[in-house]
């Protein structure tokens, strides 16, 4: 169990981290579009760093939920994933200031957010299972560039930005993390279990 939350804990530091990254190249670089894809670039550091280090990322773990076991396990890591997200973004805050980078995110409607969301578990799944097949980190890298240049949402990335951001409307906030919540575990567990009939259990059955 100790094992199991200092690990969830640092990857929820992990993703802060990246998060960060990402704030920072979005102001620092005068053009808007360059600024953007340089900071999706240096987000996918966080979660290449979750993986080389093998710690427990919630959307990293939720397509392999697999047992009674394994959905608490889950549960921690989100957890954990989300409070230690939120604490950096905090801190952010306090030694930086608060960020208005993000305003359009926080202002999208459910239905864009949950598809946002599904998109990125898809994304996050891709990562993880691509690396785990072929142990090459561009199969880390690439997936999370694409879903954050296609808007898409991640709830542990965004539980950092509700820390950084100005506390404007916190219920509405949490609400728009438990949809993405939701979307990011769609995402994988359908990506997963096409995977298994589509490509693991013939192999198994051959």
């Amino acid at each position: 169990m100790k094992d199991l939350c200092v690990k969830s804990v640092l990857a929820g530091l992990l993703i802060g981290f990246a998060g960060v990254l990402y704030l920072q190249a979005v102001v620092l670089i005068p053009d808007k579009t360059a600024g953007v894809i340089a900071g999706a670039v240096l987000f996918s550091l966080g979660l290449l760093s979750v993986i080389v280090f093998k710690t427990n990322l919630f959307t990293g773990k939720v397509g392999y939920i697999n047992s009674f076991k394994t959905f608490w396990q889950g549960l921690i890591m989100l957890a954990l994933n989300l409070l230690a997200a939120f604490a950096l973004g905090l801190l952010f805050k306090l030694c930086i200031g608060e960020s208005g980078a993000l305003v359009s995110r926080f202002a999208k409607d459910w239905y864009r957010i949950l598809f946002d969301s599904v998109i990125c578990g898809m994304c996050v799944f891709l990562s993880v299972d691509l690396y785990r097949r072929t142990s090459n980190i561009f199969t880390i890298i690439l997936p999370v560039v694409a879903f954050i240049l296609t808007g898409g949402e991640h709830c542990i990335a965004f539980a950092f930005y509700i820390g950084s951001a100005p506390f404007t409307n916190l219920p509405e906030s949490l609400l728009k993390l438990l949809i993405m919540i939701i979307g990011n575990s769609a995402g994988a567990l359908l990506l997963r279990l096409l995977s298994y009939h589509l490509i693991d259990k013939p192999k198994e059955s051959a």
